[in-house]
């Protein structure tokens, strides 16, 4: 991938069942995303330079992709779980 790709765009560059979902991301505009969080993944290995894992979930529209780096399955019960509480979150800030 590029360098400065991002996790969800390399996930949709790949395509598949991978992508994470993403509601306030929109890659032509500048300075989108990150906001509501539904696509938060699980990195497992950061980089082959560095591969201690990602402390907390990160969103895959903000982190960008490293040489090594790995992700863990985006549909795991604690990825779940916290999209659907940001998901219930936003929703109740109207």
């Amino acid at each position: 991938m590029p360098e400065g790709t991002t996790i969800l765009n390399a996930a949709r560059q790949i395509g598949g069942d991978i992508v994470p979902p993403a509601m306030c991301y929109y890659s032509t505009l500048k300075g989108s995303g990150g906001k509501c969080r539904t696509c938060l993944v699980k990195v497992v290995k950061g980089s082959e330079k560095d591969p201690r894992p990602m402390p907390k979930l990160v969103a895959s529209c903000q982190q960008t992709v490293m040489d090594g780096m790995e992700v863990a399955n985006i549909s795991s019960d604690e990825v779940l779980n916290a999209r659907r509480y940001r998901c219930v979150h936003v929703a109740n800030q109207r």
